[in-house]
Formats: structure tokens, sequence, C-alpha cells
């Protein structure tokens, strides 16, 4: 999918989640007035033999493949690498949590709320639930809007205020009183989400994309799960009103951080488009497994009035060789002659510096790159060496000598 289109997609899969979230609660609320819950659980087992036929159904369109393919491992490793590299990466991860880990103490408590503090049966929670859904479907129609008028930075920032704000509702307030709240609830609920998810994909680069945003289900999903036990042990102790005035006030806390740890804006246009390292790839001529580590060592010679200069560029030189598959990473600068310099990275294997070179290589990596070596004499000499393991073992099982 087109790199311009990934926000109007993220928005319309917000509208068919919510949308489900919003008929569903409504067709639940009929059917167990009419036969029992039974038989509502019953329907929504059946109900996933039609996302099994789908899954069968569907047929992926042709892909290009990569001259080396992962293996499961290491592209695991590869991808937990590129999330622990990139600082945009780290803090929309931070902002979910900051957001999920509160923000889902109404959905954990909101059956209870209903009950006891609102005095309400299956119908007036149903009715709840509807007018969340609608309200996310309300704010996913208006995310091109939003966009437009507010970064995404003001958009959390107003979502987790309007969130805590609603989640402090639920306390204090009756089930009519609540019905408009919901609703506006349900539109600061998606805002936020569908903000951190669209940050997501226009920052992770295409060869990594599925990988971070596993990482960041995981994230959003543990949140939520950790979060909601943590919010029933404490409605159990303290009750369920004082738990979400807490909750509720750890929203607005979130929301009021968000000028503290805002998302990180790139300077200019992300260019994510895949281009070739400016480094030629050498032809490997050794007899030894691909599978051993590369050490790639590169010598630079830099005027001493650009020496303090060089040294700053080489620090996002280091995050780019890290999130597209180094393992370590240093700039060693020679003691007995000022401006030598040479950068040396550590790649797991060669076929991974293989990826390297062709798929994770992207045009802001490569501009990264570009700004350093500006500063330097001349090209850079880069040399390539593979880490040897324990010597060679004979046939009969001695080692040479």
């Amino acid at each position: 999918m087109p790199r311009e289109e990934l926000p109007q997609a993220s928005s319309l899969g917000s509208i068919t989640v919510n949308g489900a979230r919003a008929i569903g609660p409504a067709i639940a609320g009929i059917i167990v007035v009419a036969s029992g819950p039974a038989m509502v659980f019953g329907i929504n087992a059946v109900s996933f033999l039609a996302v099994a036929l789908a899954l069968v159904l569907w047929r992926r369109g042709t892909q290009q493949q990569p001259a080396v393919r992962e293996q499961v491992l290491p592209g695991l490793l590869s991808g937990m690498r590129y999330v622990r590299s990139a600082p945009g990466i780290r803090r929309i991860l931070i902002r979910c949590v900051l957001f999920a880990f509160p923000g889902c103490a109404l959905w954990a408590l909101l059956p209870t709320a209903a009950h006891d503090l609102m005095g309400t049966n299956a119908a007036g929670y149903s009715t709840l639930l509807v007018l969340l859904g609608v309200g996310a479907i309300i704010g996913a129609l208006l995310m091109d809007k939003v966009r437009q008028i507010m970064s995404n930075s003001t958009a959390l920032f107003i979502s987790a205020i309007v969130f805590g704000l609603g989640t402090l509702a639920v306390a204090k307030v009756s089930l009519q009183v609540m019905w408009p709240i919901a609703l506006i609830s349900g539109i600061a609920w998606i805002l936020s989400l569908t903000t951190l998810n669209v940050a997501m994909q226009l920052t992770l680069p295409e060869w990594v994309r599925a990988r971070g945003l596993s990482v960041y289900l995981l994230v959003f999903m543990g949140s939520q799960a950790i979060g909601s036990f943590i919010w029933g042990i404490v409605a159990d102790r303290v009750g369920v009103a004082w738990t979400l005035v807490v909750a509720g006030v750890f929203l607005l806390l979130a929301g009021l951080s968000v000028p503290l740890l805002p998302l990180i804006k790139v300077k200019g246009k992300l260019d994510r488009n895949v281009v070739a390292l400016s480094t030629d790839l050498p032809v490997l001529s050794l007899d030894e497994s691909k599978s051993d580590p590369v050490v790639v060592r590169s010598t630079y010679h830099v005027k001493k009035e650009n020496i303090d200069a060089f040294r700053e560029a080489m620090w996002p030189v280091r995050a780019a060789r890290l999130r597209t598959g180094a393992a370590s990473w240093q700039l060693l600068e020679q003691t007995d002659a000022e401006g030598s310099f040479a950068e040396e990275f550590t790649v797991p294997s060669w076929e991974e510096h293989i990826l390297q070179h062709t798929v994770r290589w992207t045009g802001h990596e490569e501009d990264l790159l570009t700004a350093a070596r500006a500063l330097a004499d001349d090209a850079p000499q880069v040399t390539h060496y593979m880490i040897l393991g324990a010597p060679p073992v004979t046939n009969t099982g001695q080692m040479k000598s």
C-alpha cells in the first residue's frame, strides 16, 4: 500500500472495528432479552467460522521477494534491534503505554459501574457500549480533518484529557448524563489510538513495518491486559468509583505530559524509499560459513575545524547502522593522528549485511550517512572482515594446529 494512503487505511480499519463494537452490543442486548446470554456466546462462537472462511478465501497479491530471505529468529531479533535503536518508535510506544494503561480502566470497570453506580441492566450497559463505538466511528471519520488542523502531539494531548474526564464522569454521573459523555469519549479514544497507529506506520520502513506493528500491538494489548488486572485489584480494595477517579487522574496527567514527551518530529520529509547503500558490497571470497558475524570498518580523515561536527554527525549514523542490522557500533579516534577516525560495526551474518545494503537502507539513512561523510576530506576506505569461529576440526576429531 502506498505510504500516502496509510492514514486513510488506518481510519478505515478503525471504522470496521468500532462499527462492530457499536452494532455488536446492540444485537447482543436484544438476544439477551429474548433468549438469554448462552445464545449470545453460542452465536459469537459460530461467527468465527466466517473469519476462518475469509482467511481461506483471501488471495494475497504477488509480493516482490528479497534477494536474501530472512530466517525467523534473526528476523525477530532485527526487528527488536530496530525498535530499540529508533527514538521515534520508542516515543510512540511510551505514549501508547501512558494512554492505554489508565484508559483501559473504563472498559474493564464499565459493566460493574453501569450496574452498581448507575443502577442499570444489560440493556443500559449495551447502550453505553454502542455510544462509545459510534463515537469511535465518528472520530475515525474526522481524522483527516483533525490531521489538517493540529499536530499529532496536540491530538494526543486533547484525547487523553477528554478521555480522562470521561473516565471521571463514569464514577459520578447518572446513566442519562453519561450518554453524550460516552459518545465524546469514544471520539477521544479512537483519536488517540489512530494517531499513534498512523505515526507508527509512517515512521516504520517497509522492511520492518510488520515487525514494528507487532511490537506496537504487543505493547498496547499488554498495557490493557496488565492494566485491567491491576485496576480490578484496586477496585476490589477501594471500590469502583474511586478506582475510576484514580484512572481518570492518571489520564489527565498523561495528557499534561505530552509537551514533555511529544512525538518526535523528523526534520524535512521522512524518506522511506529503499536506496542502495553508497558503500559497495564486496564479493565474499572466504570459504567460511556465511553465518559468521561480519565486521565493517570505515576510516575517515577529517580536518581539524570539522572534527566536532563530524563526531556529532556520526551519532545519527550509529542509530542508522543499529536500526538496519548492526549488533554493535563504535567510533574510534586515532591517538597519534588528529582527525583520523574509524567507524566499526558488527553485523550478525553476511546475509544480514546484504539485507542492510539492499532492502533495509532507506533514503533517510542515506541522508544521515551523506551528511557525516560530507565533513570528511574524501570518501572513506571501507573494509570487511569476517569473525572466524573455532579452528577447523579434522576427520579424526583433532583440531588443526
